[in-house]
């Protein structure tokens, strides 16, 4: 009876074992995983990369391969012991990249390396400004070299970027790429001009930067009279003009500056005109008054400075005042009105008609203004003024 009970036993461990080998077959080695990286452009960026996780066998298990460099994480499935290429798109970021093996959920093995940047690209990549600067050297500007390689990244190597220029000033210096960049700073002479900038880094160039030096603000100028009709006549024009407006160097100020005429009269401000300078000088036409008036010109450079005062004096534009009155219909009609030279007054120019507190206007229309008093609500008539164009005439209206 002991003896049936041990071989039961027996029997028992038997199968036991034998199921267990039935359920975990013996697995090949993980644990001494050598993960091999073969990179075809040595350690720049830009190019395929083979990968091999191997073990001393043959046999090969599923695992999943994990790159990541910080910015991108690209996942596939392979081997073990089979070769894995993994495109050149994937490592276009210079800097540190990670390498992991998974089997499952276990990591099996971990790499780091890094890829370093390609030269600097052609044309250097360059940020110039601000690209006008004012005579003198009271501004200064700047021009910034950035080296990177065809995929945008900053070269860290301390290369050494040349700086040439010509035009309003000349230098040559040179600037080390250093916090991923290098730069120029300069400042302006007392010559109006371009100043053209020209970047290299050994065979590497750039467009050219243009940086142009304005002229100051102006100083002192004069106005003077060029042509003019001196009478009252709003279809004609004055022309006045400045001289050449300079700065403290001798600078012409620059095309588009703007000259403010400003137009007095008895010391009130009543009209102003804007005109901008080609090559230092502002043309202006100013439009003739419609009254006689005696005008007071003077032209302003901003609050910089201002030029001399011009008087001029506008005449009458007609020596008398015409009319004719139909005192059975009361009606008043004024003209012909005749200017200086013989033709009509302007279309729209006012009549005035005064009677005791009474006031009328109305505008001509070729040459005539016409006024029905009647119809105006004038009943009680008497000594009317005529007033056109500054020229005043009393008649008697029954």
């Amino acid at each position: 009876m002991h003896q049936t009970k041990i071989y039961t036993v027996l029997f028992l461990l038997m199968i036991f074992f034998s199921c267990k080998n039935n359920i975990e077959p013996t697995q090949p080695h993980t644990n001494a995983i050598e993960l091999l990286v073969q990179a075809t452009g040595g350690t720049e960026v830009g190019h395929p990369m083979t990968f091999l996780a191997r073990t001393k066998d043959n046999t090969r298990i599923p695992i999943t391969l994990v790159l990541s460099n910080g910015i991108m994480t690209h996942t596939l499935r392979t081997y073990i012991n089979k070769k894995t290429k993994i495109e050149s798109r994937y490592f276009e970021v210079a800097g540190l990249y990670n390498l992991d093996v998974y089997k499952g959920q276990k990591l099996l093995k971990q790499k780091k390396f890094i890829l370093q940047s390609r030269s600097s690209q052609d044309p250097l990549s360059l940020y110039c400004g601000p690209t006008t600067i004012v005579t003198g050297g009271k501004e200064p500007s700047m021009i910034t070299a950035i080296l990177s390689d065809t995929f945008d990244n900053p070269i860290l190597d301390p290369l050494l970027v040349n700086y040439k220029s010509t035009g309003a000033q000349n230098f040559l210096s040179q600037a080390t790429n250093e916090h991923l960049h290098a730069s120029e700073t300069f400042t302006s002479t007392k010559n109006a001009d371009k100043l053209i900038i020209s970047v290299t880094q050994e065979q590497q160039g750039a467009r050219e930067q243009v940086v142009t030096q304005t002229a100051d603000w102006g100083q002192g100028f004069s106005i003077e009279l060029i042509s003019t009709h001196p009478y009252a006549d709003n279809r004609q024009y004055t022309r006045l003009k400045t001289d050449k407006i300079l700065d403290q160097f001798g600078n012409p100020v620059p095309d588009g500056t703007l000259i403010t005429y400003n137009i007095y009269d008895k010391d009130i401000l009543i009209s102003s005109y804007k005109a901008m300078t080609i090559d230092g000088i502002a043309n202006v036409y100013l439009r003739n008054p419609k009254v006689a008036q005696e005008w007071k010109v003077q032209a302003q450079l901003s609050d910089a400075s201002e030029s001399n005062f011009l008087y001029l004096n506008f005449r009458p534009n007609l020596n008398k005042i015409a009319y004719s009155y139909d005192d059975f219909i009361k009606v008043l009609k004024v003209g012909p009105l005749n200017s200086v030279l013989g033709q009509y007054v302007p279309d729209g120019t006012i009549v005035e008609v005064k009677i005791g507190d009474q006031k009328i206007t109305k505008e001509t229309n070729n040459g005539y203004a016409t006024i029905n008093l009647l119809e105006e609500g004038i009943l009680n008539l008497g000594t009317a003024t005529l007033t056109v164009s500054g020229v005043r005439r009393k008649i008697e209206l029954r």
